[in-house]
């Protein structure tokens, strides 16, 4: 790339996309809360998975192993958010039709981040189950409030995170199982970077030049 654009390596800085999420609970939607807290009530653990409404998040995945889950009568919470734009409307619809009529699971769709980061601080356990998958903001947030985590082998992930198999059921079903009988499993012990503070120093060097 550094030749392609006529700038040198050792001038080109390649940093993660991540900033400590800011505490902002008193913007944050009652609505948000108020279905939280009904479903907190009646269950022991909840899980949060989110991502852009396409095939490549698999959520059909995480709902069918929440229904085997709870026909052995485990008191696992789940909750649902999607993101995306018109593009997506189709097969967002599609999910949410089956969504509401499975008890126990709540919805939100293009949460702003305040809502977002209180739902994360508020869950136990976020999933990650995706075919295809970057630097994931939500991933490292998750990390950021020590939530147990179960993500797919999609691609290499952060120490200590639970994987499964990719698109495997009976796995991701074991692993979150695992999860809920030990409050241990699934909190990974990868040290985040402030973006913010790498970006300052960047700058700071480059004055110093």
């Amino acid at each position: 790339m550094n030749k392609s654009i006529g700038i040198p390596g050792y001038k080109i800085s390649v940093l993660p996309a991540f900033l400590p999420p800011k505490d902002d609970d008193d913007s944050v939607n009652d609505l948000i809360k108020i279905e939280l807290l009904k479903l907190k009530r009646n269950v022991k653990k909840i899980a949060l998975v989110s991502g852009i409404a396409s095939e490549n998040y698999n959520f059909p995945l995480v709902v069918n192993v929440f229904e085997r889950l709870k026909k052995q009568n485990i008191e696992l919470g789940l909750v649902v958010v999607f993101y995306g734009g018109a593009d997506d409307e189709v097969y967002k619809n599609h999910l949410i039709s089956k969504i509401p009529k499975i008890d126990g699971i709540i919805f939100f769709n293009n949460l702003p981040p305040a809502d977002f980061i209180y739902l994360m601080k508020n869950i136990d356990i976020f999933i990650r189950p995706t075919d295809i998958d970057g630097a994931s903001l939500a991933l490292r947030e998750a990390i950021y409030f020590k939530k147990q985590i179960v993500a797919s082998n999609s691609l290499a992930r952060p120490a200590g995170i639970q994987i499964f198999k990719n698109r495997d059921e009976d796995d991701l079903e074991k692993k979150i199982l695992a999860i809920i009988q030990n409050d241990d499993i699934g909190v990974s012990s990868h040290q985040l970077i402030n973006t913010g503070d790498q970006i300052i120093n960047i700058y700071k060097n480059l004055l110093i030049q």
